[in-house]
């Protein structure tokens, strides 16, 4: 879903097609979270199997080693989000029709009702 909102949020060129926009952010944003899913998920897993002290304590550290990969993802997904938005901003502050549509086949019809 983020990556058709990141599409569809990119201004067009002049020529009408859309300019490319990096998706690094998005892509670290979507790989710290996996990682942090699974890493949760092994130290959730390893924290009910102990049963020592030295074994409560060295799951405390995987548990907050995952917590750490949950920041981490988080603040790219801040990072996301912020340019989601300015990107919006940008292509709402070109308007409805950004490419100067009068010469488009069919654009006198666009927005009414039939």
């Amino acid at each position: 879903m983020a990556g058709g909102v990141r599409t569809a949020s990119a201004q067009t060129n002049t020529d009408g097609s859309r300019r490319t926009v990096p998706a690094t952010v998005m892509n670290l944003w979507w790989g710290f979270r996996a990682v942090s899913l699974v890493a949760s998920h092994y130290a959730t897993r390893q924290s009910w199997k102990a049963e020592q002290p030295q074994e409560i304590l060295d799951t405390t550290a995987l548990v907050m080693g995952s917590d750490a990969l949950d920041i981490v993802a988080a603040v790219f997904a801040v990072l996301l989000v912020r340019a989601l938005t300015r990107m919006q901003g940008e292509r709402a502050a070109l308007g409805t029709y950004p490419l100067g549509t009068p010469g488009v086949p069919g654009s006198a019809d666009w927005g009414r009702a039939h």
